[in-house]
């Protein structure tokens, strides 16, 4: 990359995790319409990765959320094709959706919203990269239907796990019914009232 490129990505990257909201937005729209970040999205895939695995470690919810954030609007970026960093930024959704701890404080904090937020930007990149040669949408399914199946699967992450099936639509098929009660008999009052206010009929049946 050209010193001009470098200094780019160090202006957008703090700009994503930085506090100031303003500066937040421009990075946002700028990432999502400029036309040159094709030598840049290399970095970028590192830089989700990477600060995926350190914020889920340090349970750290709001810069989990502006790093999903940036996935949003790279996928938004018509220009760029990122077929070949799905290896770095799919993982990084996924733990988005259905690690255990999002946050330090999940009674309170509104860790739903990220899981659900992340499942609709997996849902997307399923929509536009998955084939026959990646078969996305296959591996995608067991992983979460491999969630819903474990008992010793956390009820967010179970959450999580409901949240991108659905949003993965109709190629899932029909989901357990069992593993609904499985949550609501854990006696977890947040969960079931996240859950109450948000299943509908297509929760049950996505077939």
């Amino acid at each position: 990359m050209s010193a001009e490129q470098q200094q780019y990505y160090r202006d957008i990257s703090e700009a994503v995790i930085g506090s100031d909201e303003v500066k937040r937005k421009q990075a946002l729209d700028s990432l999502e319409k400029d036309p040159g970040l094709h030598a840049l999205v290399p970095r970028i895939a590192v830089f989700i990765s990477e600060g995926v695995k350190i914020n889920v470690v340090q349970q750290n919810l709001a810069l989990l959320i502006y790093i999903m954030r940036m996935v949003r609007v790279l996928l938004d970026n018509q220009t760029l094709y990122l077929q070949p960093y799905l290896h770095l930024i799919v993982p990084a959704v996924t733990s988005c959706i259905v690690s255990k701890m999002l946050c330090t404080r999940p009674e309170t904090d509104n860790h739903w919203a990220l899981r659900g937020f992340a499942s609709k930007i997996l849902a997307t990149i399923y929509k536009n990269y998955d084939s026959p040669t990646t078969r996305l949408a296959q591996r995608l399914i067991q992983i979460f239907k491999d969630a819903l199946d474990d008992e010793s699967t956390a009820p967010s992450a179970r959450y999580g796990a409901y949240c991108a099936l659905t949003e993965l639509g109709n190629d899932v098929g029909v989901l357990d019914c069992a593993n609904f009660f499985w949550i609501t008999n854990l006696g977890n009052s947040s969960l079931v009232n996240v859950l109450s206010s948000r299943l509908s009929p297509r929760w049950w049946f996505l077939g």
